[in-house]
């Protein structure tokens, strides 16, 4: 081989990484870089960085909803519903400059683990909230925008299922521009374990390799 082609045929050998998702449009790749990530386990994220065209990405979308969808025989997903209500939710009154809330630190959180029981915020001025209603309603989270840290804690009925007591996840807005990031020195120690129970949980049919068809749906009577 000369020197010329050993040079491309390197060149080529470096690119084949980046070059699977050449033929992948810009909504298949923005489903895989939006918040459905945070849901994805390590397998999964290694799988999606192989696809290469939509046909192949769709199939790998269709797997992923059904793995977590409580139950194939039924029309609907539960699973999904709640993940688009979620990151409505976040979208609604967690986002910040430039940023949708459901790709912020408090949206990733929030889409995960759903709304915290209680938000003590401090800053100006200091505020203790209690959010009692479902994610698909209310202005609790939207009035805390110019407060300089927020303290979430999941507590009693607002305990997700991965957890045994409660935790806290604190975000701090260092520099006063409505950009609140995860401080992690303050949060609960454990959280990067319940992140990772939350997403394996998630999963109730591990053994599907292929989405099966969608369920009909039953005719009324």
């Amino acid at each position: 081989m000369s020197f010329q082609k050993a040079r491309i045929a390197l060149a080529v050998f470096v690119l084949l990484p980046g070059l699977s998702f050449a033929a992948v449009s810009p909504e298949m790749k923005a489903w895989g870089d939006g918040p459905a990530k945070y849901w994805m386990t390590d397998e999964e994220r290694k799988d999606w960085q192989s696809i290469d065209s939509d046909e192949t990405a769709q199939r790998f979308i269709d797997l992923f909803w059904a793995k977590r969808d409580p139950d194939l025989e039924k029309p609907g997903n539960p699973f999904r519903a709640r993940f688009k209500a979620l990151v409505s939710y976040a979208d609604e009154n967690v986002s910040e400059p430039a940023t949708p809330g459901s790709m912020s630190d408090r949206g990733k959180f929030l889409i995960l683990f759903g709304p915290p029981f209680k938000i003590i915020s401090t800053g100006r001025p200091a505020s203790e909230v209690s959010l009692s209603k479902p994610p698909t309603i209310g202005n609790e989270v939207r009035d805390l925008q110019d407060l300089a840290t927020q303290a979430w804690t999941w507590d009693k009925e607002r305990l997700p299922p991965v957890a045994t007591k409660s935790f806290r996840i604190v975000f701090t807005d260092q520099f006063s521009a409505g950009r609140y990031k995860f401080e992690r020195h303050l949060t609960t120690s454990n959280i990067d374990d319940l992140v990772r129970k939350a997403v394996q949980q998630a999963i109730v049919h591990p053994e599907l390799k292929s989405a099966p068809p969608p369920a009909a749906q039953t005719p009324p009577p």
